[in-house]
């Protein structure tokens, strides 16, 4: 499947106004690893990541 197509007749994830680009970036981090299944390494080639930033994003979201 093309990386660009993913996310065609998928519902976008929700960007309010005033919402802190914290906010924003892991409601999408999270949006797009659900859409792939959890798949971590596909998540992060999509969102133009490193593997390791995902993970670093993730450990964080847990803390909090």
């Amino acid at each position: 499947m093309n990386d660009l197509q993913v996310g065609r007749g998928i519902e976008p994830a929700p960007v309010e106004v005033g919402d802190s680009l914290e906010a924003t970036e892991r409601r999408l981090i999270l949006a797009t690893l659900a859409q792939c299944g959890g798949d971590k390494k596909r998540a992060a080639k999509i969102l133009g990541i490193s593997l390791k930033t995902l993970y670093n994003r993730l450990h964080l979201y847990a803390a909090v």
